[in-house]
């Protein structure tokens, strides 16, 4: 089977409309977090080989790393997608709670039998700000939006998410918003999965399998998206100088802070600086 990216790499974010006939019997990687609306009919779908129906108005949330195949559908299906970049989500993550996140992406789809009017107005607002290609604060409307939408799902979902981690394992569920709180508040000092293990009194091996179960990412990922969004908020709202977030963010010399962002990002610190200040 082929592996089809359901959109290239390269923008902040892109919305797609996709009609059924278009999908059937093909594997889609999302390399990225998408934000899938019906707009049509109806359809049998497997993520990461787990079977999900997805109605009409419903929403389906792919994150990281995930597989998706329409294994049947109605002839009237399709779907608009919205999909957003890693660097786009890590200034997302830094700017939400963290039990929020957690929410997010232990929802994979948001039925129709829920209020989703203002869930839907914030998506429409996403597609129609991504027709504008040129307004001036484009990024900043648009990360606004998806934060919008993130905290409405969150109260939307949580109790189905609370519920559904007390089933699995009341140690589990604190766990994993212990390492969620610790991450937020230490991010800036330690970069490495084996501190917060220790500090949780667990392995690195169960912590790594406990976040990826829950989040689809794995710790370190989740602790270079907070050391990321952090950098960015700084770049862009600050004058310190890239010597300056280097010691704060406790990278041992300017060089290596460098080449940790522009791996993540795609861009020296300095060039997302002139490029988006």
């Amino acid at each position: 089977m082929t592996k089809i990216r359901i959109a290239e790499p390269d923008y902040d974010f892109e919305v797609r409309q996709t009609l059924g006939k278009e999908l059937i019997d093909k594997v889609f990687f999302s390399p990225e977090l998408s934000i899938i609306k019906c707009t049509g009919g109806k359809a049998a779908i497997l993520i990461n080989s787990q079977p999900i129906d997805l109605g009409i108005n419903e929403f389906l949330i792919l994150s990281e790393g995930m597989l998706f195949k329409v294994t049947n559908c109605s002839d009237d299906f399709s779907i608009t997608t919205c999909r957003f970049s890693i660097q786009f989500m890590n200034e997302v993550y830094a700017n939400v709670d963290n039990t929020v996140v957690l929410v997010f992406f232990n929802i994979p789809v948001l039925r129709s039998e829920l209020n989703l009017e203002e869930l839907d107005l914030t998506f429409r607002q996403i597609c129609i700000l991504n027709q504008n290609k040129n307004h001036t604060y484009r990024h900043k409307l648009a990360l606004n939006y998806v934060i919008n939408f993130i905290y409405q799902m969150y109260e939307l979902s949580y109790l189905q998410v609370e519920s559904k981690a007390v089933k699995v394992s009341n140690y589990q569920n604190q766990l994993i918003n212990s390492f969620f709180t610790m991450c937020y508040a230490e991010h800036t000092k330690h970069r490495n999965i084996e501190y917060y293990a220790n500090k949780l009194n667990i392995s690195s091996r169960y912590l790594y399998k406990k976040i990826k179960e829950a989040c689809q990412l794995t710790p370190k990922q989740i602790i270079d998206y907070h050391i990321i969004g952090t950098t960015k908020i700084k770049l862009l709202t600050t004058s310190q100088t890239n010597q300056q977030i280097a010691d704060e963010l406790n990278f041992p010399d300017q060089g290596i802070f460098g080449q940790f962002f522009k791996r993540n990002v795609g861009m020296s610190p300095s060039e997302f600086r002139k490029i988006h200040k």
